[in-house]
């Protein structure tokens, strides 16, 4: 640790950032992101003076980043979606049509409200039905209720906490109305719509139907017509990165790039040339966090080796880190963001201690175990950092994840390589186009086969509230088994880890299993309270707001009618009135008694102090 310290310096410059971000959370007040930008430059022209200086200017970029995000999406402290009724006014940046016919659209704009001041700059997830048609480019006023992203507390409900931060989105919007103030029909959005389009026809028209919408999300991170079940079987699989616009696809396409400009001579002409290219495909797939992180470090390593310089990896990881997060901090709190950065973190610390593990049982004897150590290294490498994340966020851990990318990276790879060059033939030749879409069409039907034959299977997946300790136990039995030696130790360190694993599972689903029948459960939703006494086998349902009489709540229905063991229901309230009368209906022998609010809210207090000092 001290040599990877003393020889990467960056590694300082990023250690100082997070603390930046440690000690901005500990304060008080906010401090303005701008005065903090203004602080941090001021740092880095003393650098001149002095180099101590640059661990402050550091220090300093980290609280402006943290600043920033805050500023823009502001910290809610409860599980619940705030409704605010505002105006939101920006450029639409993404649109498509629902099945629903309603409309939704991401804006790019400032959001107004009577009880929180004007937030500017934010990313804004907006849906409406109308006869408007919302299309990038358009700068667009809108009226309707905003609301923050909120964290469900109901099993099988949609996380929209989960999807906005994949999204890098801020705030949710059902518009009322919608005003177009500029068509836009020229706009840089506009431009790139419309060449987005023009590669959705020629892949439907090259492409046959049942691998259409698979190849534009290969190709664009366009996952919008996929099927739900499609979607869930890449996720099992821990495939579910080739769906979406990421490093895989910005290093196949960098790779290629390379090769096609190796007959021009010069080094400076070929890494401008390169630029470019993968400027325009970051357009194209409208800068996405984790292509925009790959694309930047390929474009240092160009520089750097036209230069005649090696560039060391992590410090291009870094710089690209930064860099992003300078231009856009919200950045920091984006999924797909965290898991590119992550990734490739894995590939750039654990890649050859797991190469070395690899060489001790396979050997370097044939070119073809050569490949297979190598590629299970890389899955290995970026596996272990990204099972705890996606644990953390989805609840779920992949089993086969390392040994899937190992056989099916390979293929879809050539797909991809397929679909760009039928891209390509389609400005001169139909039929070159047709061919290569039709051999690409045969491997994706291949893959979609083996991931629904594979996904029908229950053990492929660890799925459960207590993800997140498995996955870690999960990567520290991979550790485990990689400082074996021999064959024979990998065998019993793998006996033993596969025991350890099945030990920490059964003691966390005993203790799940005790929390459930000993615990109060408290169900905190926008428009009711609800406590369930599992002893008592009894609901208390208490309303929110005592002139709020509408009930748009149907999982808290649907949860409750669930709940068999349910005798007797206490409410207060209108909504709780809807919701005790709902239930009756299917359960008839339910009891009902009303109270008086005060005595249920006093109930409630009560009922959650003791689940909170449980």
């Amino acid at each position: 640790m001290h040599y990877v310290l003393t020889k990467t310096p960056t590694l300082w410059i990023s250690l100082f950032i997070i603390f930046g971000m440690l000690f901005h959370t500990l304060l008080d007040e906010q401090i303005d992101a701008s005065m903090l930008m203004l602080a941090c430059c001021l740092s880095l022209i003393a650098c001149c003076i002095h180099t101590a200086f640059k661990t402050l200017s550091s220090f300093l970029l980290g609280m402006m980043i943290f600043a920033e995000t805050e500023t823009i999406n502001p910290a809610m402290h409860y599980p619940l979606s705030v409704r605010m009724k505002g105006v939101i006014k920006g450029r639409i940046m993404e649109a498509y049509s629902k099945h629903d016919s309603s409309h939704v659209c991401i804006i790019k704009g400032y959001v107004d409200t009577p009880e929180i001041p004007r937030i500017e700059d934010c990313r804004i997830h907006v849906r409406i039905r109308g006869k408007i048609k919302p299309l990038p480019g358009m700068i667009v006023l809108c009226n309707g209720v905003i609301s923050n992203p909120k964290t469900p507390n109901l099993e099988g409900e949609f996380n929209e906490r989960d999807y906005a931060m994949s999204q890098n989105l801020q705030w949710l919007v059902q518009a009322q109305s919608m005003k177009i103030l500029d068509h836009g029909e020229y706009s840089y959005h506009a431009n790139i719509h419309y060449l987005r389009t023009r590669i959705k026809n020629v892949i439907r028209a090259s492409v046959p139907i049942e691998t259409q919408e698979l190849s534009i999300s290969l190709l664009l991170g366009d996952t919008s017509g996929l099927s739900k079940e499609m979607r869930e079987s890449f996720s099992l699989l821990g495939t579910a990165h080739i769906l979406s616009v990421s490093g895989f696809h910005a290093g196949i396409i960098a790779l290629i790039l390379q090769i096609v400009l190796a007959w021009i001579p010069s080094f400076a002409w070929r890494t401008i040339i390169l630029i470019m290219a993968l400027t325009i495909f970051l357009c194209i797939v409208e800068w996405d966090p984790p292509a925009t992180r790959a694309c930047m470090m390929v474009a240092f390593a160009a520089i750097a080796r036209a230069n005649q310089r090696n560039m060391f990896q992590l410090h291009g990881l870094i710089l690209s880190l930064s860099i992003m997060l300078c231009l856009e901090p919200p950045l920091i709190r984006s999924i797909g963001f965290q898991m590119s950065a992550l990734g490739m973190l894995g590939l750039i610390l654990l890649y050859e201690h797991f190469m070395e593990f690899n060489n001790r049982l396979i050997g370097k004897a044939h070119w073809l175990y050569s490949f297979a150590s190598s590629s299970l290294s890389m899955s290995l490498s970026a596996s272990c950092m990204l099972i705890p994340l996606t644990a953390w966020y989805f609840n779920m851990i992949s089993l086969i994840s390392p040994i899937a990318n190992l056989i099916l990276i390979p293929a879809f790879t050539l797909s991809l390589c397929w679909l760009l060059a039928c891209i390509l033939c389609s400005t001169f030749s139909t039929l070159l186009a047709t061919t290569f879409g039709l051999a690409m069409h045969q491997v994706l039907m291949v893959m979609l086969d083996i991931h629904r034959l594979v996904s029908s299977r229950n053990w492929i997946a660890y799925k459960d509230h207590h993800a997140f300790p498995m996955a870690t136990c999960i990567v520290f039995c991979i550790f485990f088994v990689a400082k074996s030696r021999t064959l024979l130790q990998v065998i019993i360190s793998s006996f033993t880890s596969s025991i350890f694993i099945l030990g920490v599972h059964d003691i966390l689903t005993l203790w799940q299993e005790s929390k459930k029948i000993n615990t109060i459960s408290i169900i905190e939703r926008n428009e009711v309270l609800a406590m369930v006494l599992p002893g008592k086998n009894s609901i208390v349902l208490l309303d929110r707001d005592i002139h709020h009489s509408s009930l748009r709540d149907n999982m808290l229905l649907v949860d409750l009618s669930n709940r068999r063991q349910i005798k007797e229901i206490y409410y207060a309230g209108k909504i709780a009135r809807k919701i005790a009368g709902s239930l009756c209906k299917n359960k008839p022998d339910i009891l009902i008694h009303e109270r008086k609010r005060s005595i249920l809210k006093q109930c409630y207090r009560i009922g959650k102090a003791v689940s909170s000092s449980k």
